[in-house]
C-alpha cells in the first residue's frame, strides 16, 4: 500500500513538471506560422550571425543553388527568400545577386524592395551599367528626374556608345525641362545615328520651341547639310530665313527647292513672297505665273478664294512695275 502511494505521488510530480515545462516553452517561443504571407522587411543593418567565413560560404553556396533553381523555374517568391539569406550572410557582398533578386520583386510588384535591390547593386557594383540604367528607370517612374539623370549619366560613362542609354538621357532631360542638355544629348545621338531623321527632327523641334531664332536657323541649316536631298528640310530652312527677314538667303534656298519640287505650288508661293519683299517684281511675276499654271492643272482641287488670291498677287506685282494693263487684267481675273 505504501509503495503504491509512493508511486502515485511520483507520477503526479512528474506530470506537473512536464506541464510546467511545456507551458514555459510555449510562452517564451511561439511556433511560427506554417505559411508566410507577408514580405519580409529587409534590414540593411543586418550584420549576419556570428559564424566563421567558411560556415557562411557554405550557407551561401547552398542557398545560391536553391535560388538559381527557383528563379529558373519561375518560382520567384521562393527565389527571393533565398537571395535575402545570401544577402544577409554575404558580409563582404562579393556575390552579385542583385539583378535576379530585383527582378523577383519587380515580378511580384513589390517596387520598393526592387528599388532597394538596385540601390544595393549600385552600392557594391558601381561600374555595372545595368544597375545604373535600372535605377535610373526606377527614379524616372517615381518622378525623381534629377536622381534618374545622375544614374543615366553613370550608365553612359560605363558604356559611352550605348544608343539606348543616350536616348533615355535625352528623354530625361526633356522631362526635367533642361532643354540645353537635352539638345546636347540628342546631338550626340545624331552623331551615332546620322541617318535617323526622327532624332534630327527632335533637335529641330526643341530648338524652334525653346532656343533663339538664330539657333533655330542654324539647326535647320545643319539638317539641310546632313540631308541635302530632303526637299522638305530645305523648304523649312528657307521659310525660317524668310520669317527672320533674311530674304536673299531664303530666295536662294527656295530656288533650289523649286528645282527639286517643280510641281509643288507652296514652293513657288513662298518664292513669290520673298521676291516681292526683295522688290524683285519681275521675278515675282515669274513665280506667280508658275503658281497659276500649277493650279490650272488641278483646277477642280483649288478653292476659288485661293485662286483669286493668286491672281490678286500677280496683279499687285504688275502694279508695282506700273504695268497697268496687266495689273487690270489680273484684277478682272480675280473678280471673276
Amino acid at each position: 500500500m505504501t509503495d503504491s502511494k509512493s508511486k502515485l505521488i511520483q507520477f503526479l510530480i512528474y506530470t506537473v513538471l512536464i506541464s510546467s515545462t511545456s507551458l514555459w516553452l510555449y510562452s517564451c517561443a511561439p511556433l511560427p506560422p506554417i505559411v508566410e504571407t507577408q514580405v519580409i522587411v529587409i534590414d540593411s543593418e543586418f550584420t549576419g550571425p556570428e559564424l566563421s567565413k567558411v560556415e557562411r560560404d557554405s550557407i551561401i553556396l547552398v542557398r545560391s543553388s536553391f535560388a538559381y533553381e527557383y528563379y529558373k523555374n519561375g518560382d520567384y517568391e521562393s527565389a527571393r527568400e533565398h537571395y535575402k539569406v545570401i544577402y544577409q550572410y554575404d558580409l563582404e557582398h562579393n556575390k552579385n545577386i542583385f539583378k535576379p533578386w530585383a527582378d523577383c520583386f519587380v515580378r511580384a510588384g513589390i517596387m520598393d524592395s526592387a528599388l532597394f535591390a538596385y540601390e544595393e547593386g549600385v552600392k557594391y557594383f558601381p561600374d555595372d551599367a545595368y544597375f545604373r540604367n535600372s535605377l535610373a528607370i526606377m527614379y524616372r517612374n517615381s518622378g525623381k528626374y534629377e536622381d534618374a539623370i545622375v544614374q543615366q549619366k553613370e550608365a553612359i560613362r560605363i558604356k559611352p556608345g550605348n544608343i539606348d542609354y543616350i536616348r533615355a538621357l535625352a528623354d530625361l532631360y526633356e522631362m526635367a525641362e533642361n532643354w540645353d542638355e537635352a539638345l546636347v544629348a540628342y546631338k550626340k545621338l545624331a552623331e551615332l545615328l546620322p541617318g535617323d531623321e526622327a532624332v534630327r527632327n527632335r533637335i529641330v523641334n526643341i530648338t524652334r520651341a525653346h532656343m533663339s531664332p538664330a539657333e533655330y536657323i542654324k539647326t535647320l541649316k545643319e539638317a539641310v547639310e546632313q540631308f541635302p536631298e530632303d526637299a522638305r528640310k530645305r523648304f523649312d530652312y528657307a521659310r525660317a530665313l524668310s520669317e527672320q527677314g533674311q530674304y536673299i538667303y531664303a530666295e536662294g534656298e527656295l530656288r533650289k527647292y523649286t528645282e527639286m519640287m517643280p510641281d509643288d505650288p507652296s514652293g513657288w508661293e513662298e518664292l513669290f513672297i520673298v521676291r516681292q519683299n526683295l522688290d524683285d517684281h519681275k521675278s515675282a511675276i515669274v513665280a506667280s505665273l508658275k503658281i497659276i499654271e500649277l493650279h490650272a492643272k488641278e483646277l477642280d482641287n483649288v478653292v476659288m478664294p485661293d485662286l483669286a488670291k493668286v491672281f490678286t498677287d500677280a496683279g499687285g506685282a504688275y502694279l508695282s512695275l506700273k504695268n497697268w494693263r496687266q495689273a487690270r487684267s489680273y484684277a478682272y481675273k480675280a473678280l471673276s
